[in-house]
């Protein structure tokens, strides 16, 4: 048996088991091979503040902290051996990966594997670096369950027991056990098991009565309370081979902790020199405040119990009422904290800042956006489950209703998704700036749901607070998939105390979440099915929408199966009414300019379905898995999508369409990408419409009257390029021959013709029956019989393709002016494009016809060109 330390031995602790020499004897034996253990931990999990042998002696005088000398002097000799022996086993599971064994151990168990499939997955961490932060995630999770078994067993890796001699083992393993594994239980949990035994008798009579419920109650607190610089020394940190920042936090909110002591019924920390790390700071007020939540928690259980009354008079921690009152006892260097948290009048502040107007603007609908992400988030949740047990896809579908309940207004949003439990209600649903996606509680929940294709959209904490928003009172019912009790949770107003209660278990799993409207934005939402379908237009689960009687279904890919027409008409209309007015003022100026652009943008939307503005026949569109594109170069719109909801739009000429890109970077009001490059999208589709585009510009020769769709092809060239025009079987050129005839051919046509003249008039702004005047009154020296081509700005509405001829700039006898000769958008289309087409029959240089013989009088332009 090895010597004790005085720290130990000199406690009052101690001293209620010391004349039992069988059970000093024991914890001797078992504290030998638990020093030898933990002293591992550190090379299994070295971010994390010290759990050796160290940490457990330094809880014998935390003891007499926690508990009056009064209250130690009523444990029982089998009461203090159970606490003494559970000090040096219920953080020994840290260390179990320090063996071949232990990580074998650590290796089969689900922690780890789904530790590391969210690694390698959502956070797409490579595999080696995968594997040992997995290790380390399972040893903190399973650290508790470990310690139960270790008593009983051996120790993974190691040829021996904690408590060697087998007669302790077997009369007090499994109580040891028990409480050790205790420490990272519920109350509930730790009352079932523990605490509704009551007081039992002990192995033997010479040792006591033995209250389980108390004795692991005492240890939560004791091991909880040991939060000071002993945990955290400077050497300690050196020495370790590795520690990451956020671990580093942990580190530096201790290192110059000092205490507790016991002031009346409250723990008191300090300092012993200011704290530099801001971090650091705030974390250690945030663990003294759990403190003081766990101390609450366990005073009021216990008082409860008859078998522990009593024994248990400590009641919080002293100073933590507010950030400043505990920077008087724990002092900050360099920064002032001031706590904006926890105050109703700072926390209505930090709801505006973070879950609403500055975050969203003046959108009004973004509370809804932000309740059916999380909504489609646990159906799809619940999808993937299934599909990663193998399991046929069962539920799957969100309702949405405006009820109305007398004066009242409801919004409800209720889903048959995986539903939660109350740790995710409370720490991430209602925790600002939470994220359960990434956290080891949504892997432990959740195990192997990215092998179902699992990917969230939604976030929790700041989007669920926009609720307020729109309504002060807010009811949240839900029932966790696989049973247990149903919970509803009511808020009113931000700030507030809210209301958690149990319910029955109900028979479907789901969340629903109920919101008073406040009577002013009642009327907003009038019409909700439309503001459903622009926000949420690509979800792959069904949305029904009920109001006032009427109920709207909205299918996954609704918008594949819905006609050209409309699907164009939502684009252009019905998402501009949403998106564009979502920062909408009625007071202000910019109200009205968008009321006026609204109503410009119906106009434009009745002008593109004339049949001068489409193509003939069905339009050119591509349809895939994820998008859908119509090819309409009088039009330019695209809604962007991520996993269903929509982002932004976008010009994009000559297309409407609308796609979904999964895998975005969104700013934090999900309501713009933070890099996404919509040209890359139109070359893309562009490159796969090409013989479709092409073959529709060919099918206007079925037209009666082609000149009257001169616009369209410019803005044809304009959308995709001018090669459609100039590869056209459509004949769209006019060519006047003598003795006047006019005929209209295709720019193939067109070269065949020029391969056999020699020299053409070329007259732009000038119709066919004016041409030949303006040829003779500007080139006096062309034959009467030359072949001549008209070009007319007004009937080809070339405006929309370039600039169009200005009096300004006059020539005479000279080269083509420089604003005409872009041979895409920089000038006229159509003359650009006959340019190309002559240059080709004759085979010289284009620039050779610019540099010819051109002469402008007024607004008339006109070219002499011999080859």
């Amino acid at each position: 048996m090895t010597d004790l330390p005085t720290s130990v031995t000199a406690s009052l602790l101690w001293r209620r088991m010391s004349g039992h020499l069988n059970l000093v004897h024991g914890l001797s034996e078992l504290r030998e091979t638990a020093s030898a253990v933990a002293a591992k931990a550190e090379t299994v999990v070295p971010d994390f503040t010290d759990h050796s042998v160290k940490h457990m002696d330094a809880l014998w005088e935390i003891t007499q902290v926690v508990l009056t000398a009064e209250e130690i002097e009523r444990i029982t000799p089998a009461e203090a051996f159970i606490l003494g022996s559970s000090f040096y086993v219920h953080d020994l599971g840290m260390a179990v990966g320090a063996t071949a064994e232990g990580r074998a151990l650590l290796e089969a168990s689900d922690a780890f594997n789904n530790a590391l499939s969210h690694l390698k997955g959502l956070q797409k961490v490579s595999h080696l670096v995968a594997r040992e932060s997995a290790f380390k995630i399972a040893s903190r999770e399973l650290h508790a369950k470990l310690a139960e078994s270790f008593v009983d067993e051996r120790v993974p890796g190691l040829d021996r027991h904690l408590i060697q001699s087998l007669e302790v083992r077997r009369q007090w393993g499994a109580m040891i056990g028990q409480v050790a594994a205790s420490h990272h239980w519920s109350l509930r949990v730790l009352d079932s098991r523990l605490g509704k035994r009551g007081v039992v008798p002990g192995p033997a009579t010479d040792v006591g009565m033995i209250d389980l419920g108390f004795v692991a109650c005492a240890l939560r607190i004791i091991d909880f309370a040991h939060i000071n610089f002993g945990r955290a020394r400077l050497l300690d940190r050196v020495l370790r081979s590795s520690i990451s920042p956020e671990s580093l936090i942990h580190w530096q909110a201790q290192e110059h902790i000092s205490g507790p002591i016991r002031e009346g019924s409250q723990l008191v920390y300090a300092s012993t020199r200011p704290v530099e790390s801001a971090d650091g700071w705030w974390l250690f007020y945030d663990l003294v405040r759990g403190l003081e939540s766990e101390i609450e928690a366990v005073a009021e259980y216990l008082s409860e119990r008859k078998a522990s009354e009593g024994r248990f008079s400590l009641k919080g921690v002293k100073g933590i009422a507010s950030a400043r009152q505990f920077a008087a006892l724990v002092e900050t260097s360099g920064f002032e904290p001031i706590d904006i948290r926890f105050r109703p009048d700072s926390l209505d502040r930090l709801i505006q800042l973070l879950g609403g107007r500055t975050l969203y603007g003046n959108d009004i609908f973004a509370p809804l956006r932000e309740v059916l992400q999380n909504a489609t988030d646990a159906v799809r949740l619940r999808w993937a489950g299934e599909i990663s047990a193998g399991l046929k896809q069962g539920f799957g579908e969100i309702n949405i209703e405006l009820e109305r309940e007398g004066d009242s207004t409801y919004l409800v949003v209720s889903d048959d998704g995986v539903g939660m439990s109350e740790r995710v209600v409370t720490n991430y649903l209602l925790g600002i700036a939470s994220d359960y996606w990434h956290s080891p509680d949504f892997y432990a929940d959740h195990p192997k749901v990215l092998e179902g294709g699992f990917q969230p959209v939604g976030r929790f904490g700041i989007g669920f607070l926009s609720v307020f928003m729109i309504g002060d009172e807010v009811q949240v019912e839900t029932q966790k998939q696989g049973g247990g009790e149903a919970l509803q949770l009511t808020l009113r107003g931000v700030g507030r105390r809210g209301l958690l209660v149990r319910r029955p278990t109900r028979l479907r799993a789901g969340t629903t979440v109920r919101v008073r409207m406040s009577p002013e934005h009642t009327s907003e939402y009038a019409g909700v099915h439309r503001v459903v379908q622009a926000r949420a237009p690509m979800l792959d689960a069904p949305v029904v929408i009920s109001e006032g009687g009427t109920v709207t279904r909205i299918e996954p890919g609704w918008w594949k199966a819905v006609s050209q027409e409309e699907f164009a008409s939502f684009i252009q209309q019905q998402l501009f009414a949403v998106s564009e007015l979502r920062n909408r003022d009625k007071d202000s100026a910019y109200y009205e300019l968008a009321i006026s652009y609204r109503h410009q943008a119906r106009l434009l939307d009745a002008r593109a379905t004339s049949e001068l503005e489409r193509w003939p026949g069905k339009q050119p569109e591509v349809i895939g898995e994820n998008y859908r594109f119509l090819a309409l170069p009088t039009r330019s719109s695209l809604l962007l999508c991520s996993k269903g909801f929509a982002v932004q739009t976008y010009p994009l000429g000559g297309f409407v369409g609308i796609i979904d890109e999964p895998d975005l970077q969104l700013s934090a009001a999900r309501d713009m990408p933070l890099q996404w490059d919509a040209s890359s999208v139109k070359e893309k589709l562009i490159n796969e419409l090409t013989p479709h585009i092409q073959s529709a510009v060919d099918a206007l020769q079925q037209e009666p009257n082609i000149p009257l769709r001169y616009g369209f092809l410019v803005a044809v060239a304009n959308a995709y390029g001018m090669h459609y025009l100039a590869n056209t079987t459509l004949g769209w050129i006019t060519v006047v021959s003598p003795p006047g005839r006019a005929d209209l051919l295709s720019p193939g046509e067109l070269r065949d013709r020029m391969r056999g003249v020699d020299e053409v008039v070329i007259g732009y702004n000038t119709d066919p029956w004016s041409i030949a005047n303006y040829s003779r009154s500007h080139f006096a020296d062309a034959p009467q019989r030359v072949l001549m081509i008209p070009i007319s700005s007004k009937s080809q509405l070339e405006v929309r393709g370039g600039e169009s001829y200005e009096k300004r700039q006059q020539v005479l006898n000279g080269p083509l002016p420089d604003h005409f000769k872009g041979s895409l958008l920089g000038g006229p289309i159509f003359l650009n494009v006959v340019l190309d087409v002559i240059a080709d029959a004759w085979s010289i240089d284009r620039a050779q016809l610019t540099l010819g013989r051109w002469s402008s009088r007024q607004d008339i332009l006109c070219g002499y060109l011999k080859r």
